[in-house]
């Protein structure tokens, strides 16, 4: 485990340096959005923070969160300089250790599929660390009249306009989300199926 001092001190240079190598854009207010994402964590009582430090220098970390018992990994982010150390692998390989001990948790899970399509560099990186991929029940549920566009004629044009006039992460986490609701039945969203 890190202190909420080592993940505020070098947290936000790990998510830069992390997303930059994955050719993700960088917003205006990043810097104050990951302050507040690591604050939000200093409260969350099933939070996991893990580091590995590399000349006592923070170079990479890792959130999970324990619910029931599965631990869900939410984010690895690392330094470029220590990647050839394999930090990462090391970081994962402690976290599980730790995660899967007699006290700890059933399974681990290291995220769903991406919603901007295949990642196949960080698929073969988590596959390479021993995890497998497995079907879980997920949806998109939009509410009407959102969900009727979506499907309709106008949900490929919209999705194209996206990717095209904005061209960035955001659009492609929407031409994804675009693709996933068309793909999938109708769900229809009623105060009933919300128990």
């Amino acid at each position: 485990p890190i202190t909420q001092a080592e993940l505020e001190r070098d947290g936000i240079r790990l998510n830069r340096e992390t997303l930059l190598r994955q050719g993700r854009s960088i917003g205006s207010g990043f810097d104050a959005y990951w302050g507040r994402y690591f604050s939000a964590l200093a409260k969350a009582e099933s939070a996991d923070i893990w580091g590995a430090v590399f000349d006592g220098k923070l170079a990479a970390y890792c959130v999970g969160f324990r619910i029931e018992s599965v631990s869900h990994l939410l984010l690895l982010r690392s330094s470029e300089q220590h990647l050839s150390k394999y930090v990462n692998n090391a970081l994962i390989f402690g976290y599980l250790k730790h995660a899967l001990s007699p006290a700890g948790v059933s399974a681990v899970s290291f995220g769903l599929a991406p919603m901007q399509g295949e990642m196949p560099l960080l698929l073969q990186f988590k596959e390479s660390m021993g995890f497998v991929r497995k079907p879980v029940r997920q949806a998109i549920v939009l509410r009407d009249p959102l969900d009727r566009i979506v499907r309709s004629s106008a949900g490929p044009m919209i999705r194209n306009l996206a990717l095209r006039w904005l061209g960035n992460e955001h659009a492609e986490k929407a031409a994804g989300m675009i693709d996933w609701v068309r793909a999938q039945p109708r769900l229809i969203f009623t105060k009933e199926n919300a128990k």
